[in-house]
């Protein structure tokens, strides 16, 4: 009815005018919300330029719409982080290992400067196909395969992979002993098999077990012998051949030192029993020492009064050593005839 009056009173041009304007108008606002829309969701390309009219202007300006940051690109950031974060933790446990190449940035000829551990430990991640944190897991208690060229780390793996069933088994074999890939050649690997390496891993470590006291006096003197380089902790200086030089020099003086304060002793005691064995028969009332003196088996008379000593040497556990530990002579019975 609205538009029935307005036709009648302004005649017809101007109510098809107006169609035409609120027609326009409406198709307008339903592009403008279907472009708002795609580009809010990403399906426009990235820097599309479109050209907009806004009222009040006369000449045209571009607006940039932009689709969203590029996720795979971000996912692949992230990975490399985590990477480089397992990678630096390895080259801690490599410097906590092997105190001393770490700090020679040396292990008979390979480089050990803090890149090219990481760059092999990356390597090591790749060959056993597994991601770098997960590496960390399996190899980090015992990174020998870190003191191997990337080379002979592949070729290792190659034939460890022709003697295994499957993935999964290299990946349990290598979860329960991660050091065999380190110190098994590869020709040896494929002579011995999984179950063979498997035994052998069992085995040595019971005897790691057993000279751990050992390894953690070993360790200890090869830290001291790290420390005495003076190189870079963090290891990505080089150490200088006049550090290395001074060291070595350092090492001979107390290597000699040490010889001195050992033998030297040892030599002048020895020089004393033979003199008393010669002059008067022994050091000890006449008698000499040996292994056996302190064994109470040897020592113990028995039935027909004989110590049963293999020599005439002094019975040092009759005589000193039983008196003090057990004077009634009930701790050990005479031996049977």
């Amino acid at each position: 009815t609205l538009m029935y009056r307005l036709a009648k009173s302004h005649g017809k041009r101007r109510f098809i005018a107006c169609m035409v304007t609120a027609c326009l108008a409406a198709l307008a606002g339903k592009v403008h919300q279907n472009l708002v829309r795609h580009a809010q969701q990403g399906h426009c390309m990235r820097g599309l330029v479109f050209w907009t009219f806004r009222a009040g202007q006369s000449a045209p300006q571009k607006t940039m719409l932009r689709s969203k940051p590029n996720n795979a690109e971000d996912a692949t950031s992230a990975v490399k982080e985590v990477a480089e974060a397992a990678a630096d933790q390895a080259y801690i446990s490599f410097v906590d290992q092997f105190p001393i190449a770490a700090a020679r940035q040396d292990f008979y000829g390979l480089s050990c400067t803090r890149a090219n551990v990481k760059r092999r430990f990356l390597a090591l991640a790749n060959a056993s196909g597994t991601n770098a944190s997960e590496a960390l897991n399996i190899f980090g208690p015992d990174l020998w395969a870190l003191t191997l060229s990337t080379e002979e780390l592949m070729k290792r793996f190659d034939a460890l992979r022709a003697v295994a069933d499957s993935e999964s088994e290299v990946l349990e074999f290598l979860r329960f002993a991660p050091r065999s890939i380190g110190t098994t050649s590869a020709e040896e690997i494929t002579g011995r098999g999984i179950s063979n390496m498997r035994a052998r891993s069992a085995l040595g470590a019971g005897y790691e077990l057993l000279v751990s006291p050992i390894k953690l006096l070993f360790k200890a003197l090869a830290r001291r012998t790290a420390d005495q380089v003076g190189s870079d902790p963090a290891g990505i200086e080089e150490v200088s051949a006049e550090a290395l030089k001074a060291a070595d020099a350092k090492q001979d003086d107390e290597r000699r030192t040490a010889t001195i304060a050992i033998f030297g002793p040892l030599s002048l005691f020895l020089v004393w029993v033979c003199y008393t064995d010669l002059v008067y028969g022994g050091p000890i009332h006449s008698k000499g020492l040996c292994p056996a003196s302190a064994i109470p088996s040897y020592n113990i008379p028995d039935a027909e009064g004989n110590t049963r000593l293999p020599c005439s040497c002094a019975p040092l556990w009759k005589w000193y050593l039983a008196p003090q530990v057990d004077p009634n002579g009930s701790m050990f019975s005479a031996p049977s005839i």
